[in-house]
């Protein structure tokens, strides 16, 4: 079971670099939690990606229906005022953009407070960096 950002899962829907190590991380553990609102990032940076790249308008629909297909299958933290809570410290103590600030609290609200029992996933350098000092094990996928 591991925490993982949008960062770390956009890999495992479009070609990257990272997607082998990503689809080999849940072929392994297929137990991903995430944050409630990792469902619109992912979204919107699947529709920059059409916007931007050519080629992806004919991917679009069946890329969307996969990422929404296994949505349904993550357990995600939804305690908006625990996360709440959380990310007003963390982005006090972090230099976090909110999203990842919100991504960090969600995985601590995830681990009830215990960092070192949930291993974060993440490829966004920020996050990893903080997660590690809030004391996370986090796993980069190259």
């Amino acid at each position: 079971m591991k925490f993982w950002d949008t960062s770390a899962l956009l890999p495992l829907f479009i070609d990257e670099p990272a997607t082998e190590a990503c689809r080999s991380l849940v072929a392994s553990d297929p137990v991903i939690i995430v944050w409630e609102a990792t469902s619109v990032e992912m979204l919107s940076a699947l529709a920059r990606l059409r916007r931007e790249s050519t080629g992806f308008d004919d991917l679009w629909p069946s890329v969307r229906q996969e990422m929404l297909e296994r949505w349904t299958t993550w357990s995600r933290v939804a305690d908006w005022p625990k996360v709440s809570r959380r990310a007003q410290r963390l982005v006090s103590v972090h230099p976090l953009k909110a999203a990842d600030a919100l991504q960090l609290a969600a995985a601590l609200v995830a681990c009830e407070d215990q960092p070192h029992e949930l291993p974060i996933v993440t490829r966004d350098r920020p996050l990893a960096h903080a997660a590690r000092l809030e004391g996370f094990p986090t796993i980069t996928p190259q």
